[in-house]
Formats: structure tokens, sequence, C-alpha cells
């Protein structure tokens, strides 16, 4: 299983978290399932190191322009490789 997958000791020791980097190396998908409930909390975070130069003028006119258009930003989206696939695919398996 991955180096990223681990039992954590929040609530329950069933509970266990993975944390997978996108391919870009921009964004992490982390994966929090909890048994107790059973349910899968997903979350998107961008790498801090992505805020180093903040945004560009046209990130801030592509955001604009969302808000305006749709009524809400834009959505993100995160990319993984085949090994990064198969982290998830494992992960989501040993539930």
């Amino acid at each position: 299983m991955s180096e990223f997958l681990e039992k954590t000791n929040l609530k329950n020791q069933d509970r266990r978290t993975a944390f997978i980097r996108c391919g870009c190396q921009s964004e992490i998908l982390v994966l929090d399932y909890d048994p107790e409930i059973s349910t899968l909390d997903i979350s998107i975070y961008e790498v801090l190191k992505t805020y180093e130069h903040g945004m560009s003028f046209w990130q801030k006119v592509r955001y604009i322009y969302q808000v305006i258009r749709y009524g809400k930003p834009y959505t993100d989206q995160i990319v993984l490789d085949s090994d990064q696939i198969k982290e998830l695919k494992g992960f989501l398996n040993s539930l």
C-alpha cells in the first residue's frame, strides 16, 4: 500500500486517511474514511507553493469571468497518473 496511506488515531483505530499528490504537484487529494459513520470525505488542497507568486492577471480574469458567467468560480481539477490511480484504487478497495 502507499506510503501516504496511514491509520490515524483521531476517533477510531479503523479510521483511514490517504494523501495523493497531483501529477502536476500543485494539489493534494485527501481521502478520509470514518467507519464509525460510514462516510468518505474527499478534499482537494492546493499546495502552499502555488501561492508564492500569487494569482496572475489572467487567472484573476478567468476567476471573475466564471463568477459573472456561471455564478460561481471555476472548479479545480486534479490529475492522477497511473501510479496515483492505483494508489487511489487500492485505498478505496481497502475500505
